[in-house]
């Protein structure tokens, strides 16, 4: 797992993820593609331009985006060929916007963050 950092202390959210990440979901191998449960907050860059949203082969070619607007979406992306081996799905997404929560002066967090990953699950 790369690129998946800890909601705050006391947040009720799963994870914020950063521009890069990969990660595993258990899955059956006849699946197809990928469902995400995403929350873009209405903070810095993310309030004025939506997140594209962007899933990518073994080799960091992007397989299919998707724009996501503020506030919670649930998305789903085709599975690029060979995702899934040994009843698991190896994720990876790449986000095109990116806020420092420091440097808008939102919180002391110095972290490069691009949206929350509530759930992930393959079908």
């Amino acid at each position: 797992m790369r690129g998946v950092f800890p909601a705050a202390p006391g947040d009720d959210v799963c994870c914020w993820v950063g521009p890069n990440v990969i990660f595993h979901v258990l899955s059956d191998s006849t699946a197809t593609s990928a469902q995400f449960t995403l929350y873009e907050p209405r903070v810095g860059l993310f309030a004025t331009q939506q997140q594209i949203v962007s899933i990518l082969d073994a080799r960091g070619r992007v397989v299919a985006s998707r724009n996501v607007g503020v506030g919670a979406t649930t998305l789903v992306l085709a599975l690029p060929r060979g995702s899934v081996v040994h009843g698991t799905a190896t994720i990876r997404l790449h986000m095109a916007r990116t806020i420092v929560p420091k440097e808008i002066g939102l919180n002391t967090d110095p972290r490069t963050l691009a949206i929350i990953l509530q759930s992930a699950s393959t079908r």
